[in-house]
């Protein structure tokens, strides 16, 4: 699903919020063979993010298969840590050389676990998938699971995501 602008809902026991990432939308799937990365429109990006498939292998590793994420691949500005999508671009559609895996740095930020363990979650609420993918464990490196929050005024999320340089909320 695509996030599209407008103005949050207000608040209620029924919604959930993130931070919007700016990257580039990335599903997973790893098994024992491995993690391989696919865009939204469904082209393999995996030879672009060799190192974010070694990490994500790394912490997959023991998960069982048929796994399949659902997060976005940021490339954090060194300076401030906020995704900057100019400096990702160097790193879309390219067969990556070492010294650009360097100088680019970049993460997969994940925020849904489609299956597990080949068996799939979407019939299931978000708040019961987003427990799921904690369960995971799978933060480490450049792997990282974002925080959601039920219970807060979406105006000072968006506050905060001004305040930090983000591109808003979902």
């Amino acid at each position: 699903m695509l996030a599209t602008p407008g103005r949050p809902p207000d608040p209620s026991p029924n919604w959930a919020y993130e931070m919007k990432w700016d990257g580039q939308r990335a599903v997973a799937r790893c098994d024992e063979s491995g993690c391989r990365f696919w865009s939204r429109n469904l082209r393999e990006a995996t030879v672009g993010y060799p190192d974010l498939v070694e990490a994500l292998s790394a912490v997959t590793a023991d998960l069982g298969h048929g796994l399949v994420l659902d997060g976005e691949i940021v490339a954090p500005n060194p300076t401030n840590g906020v995704p900057d999508f100019g400096r990702l671009q160097q790193r879309m559609h390219a067969t990556p050389t070492t010294a650009l895996l360097a100088a680019v740095r970049v993460e997969y930020v994940i925020f849904d676990a489609l299956f597990v363990d080949g068996t799939s979650t979407m019939h299931q609420p978000y708040l019961a998938r987003r427990q799921i993918l904690e369960d995971l464990d799978l933060e480490g490196g450049p792997i990282q699971v974002p925080p959601f929050w039920t219970d807060v005024d979406p105006d000072h999320l968006l506050a905060a995501a001004d305040q930090t340089g983000l591109e808003g909320i979902l």
